[in-house]
């Protein structure tokens, strides 16, 4: 299902558990701490332009929420990598698609959900580029190499581990 902010607001809750089951295992590790920021995090991002959001039911359990991914338009994207230890030049001056989120459910991974959620969020984009921040650590980030992304800075946020900056093409 692809909805608005007002969709994602009204799983909020849901997102919220889903990020916390998706993170608090290795690399991320994310305690109690980390996803009182997430809810932070997500609020401010549910009131940015160009708010997309996808989610995913699960197969057994309609009503309960699989996986998520969703992103912003980024009408000035220097800000965003200000504290980057190796901004991506490139892109400081285009508009551009920022992945913020994506969860899946630990019991639900290796069944495509995710790839098909990025597949969704992704598609029809008007900009030339999508970004996102990964951890190299994590699983996830060899996926994104796969999926046609590519390193291209580096950013050490306060919360989190040091993440590299990655684009991809959209057009």
């Amino acid at each position: 299902m692809v909805g608005a902010a007002e969709q994602a607001k009204a799983r909020f809750a849901e997102i919220v558990d889903l990020y916390a089951a998706a993170y608090t295992e290795p690399p991320y590790n994310a305690g109690l701490e980390h996803v009182r920021q997430y809810r932070r995090w997500l609020r401010g991002e549910l009131e940015r332009p160009g708010f997309t959001f996808v989610a995913a039911v699960d197969p057994l359990d309609s009503t309960k929420l699989a996986g998520i991914a969703y992103g912003h338009v980024m009408a000035v994207p220097a800000d965003w990598w200000r504290n980057a230890t190796a901004p991506p030049l490139e892109l400081l001056d285009l508009d551009v698609f920022a992945v913020m989120g994506w969860a899946v459910s630990p019991q639900l991974r290796g069944t495509r959900l995710g790839r098909n959620l990025w597949d969704e969020l992704l598609r029809g984009r008007i900009e030339k580029y999508a970004t996102l921040n990964a951890d190299p650590a994590a699983l996830a980030h060899a996926f994104y190499l796969r999926w046609g992304w590519r390193v291209c800075g580096r950013i050490e946020p306060s919360l989190l581990a040091p993440m590299n900056i990655l684009i991809k093409l959209l057009r």
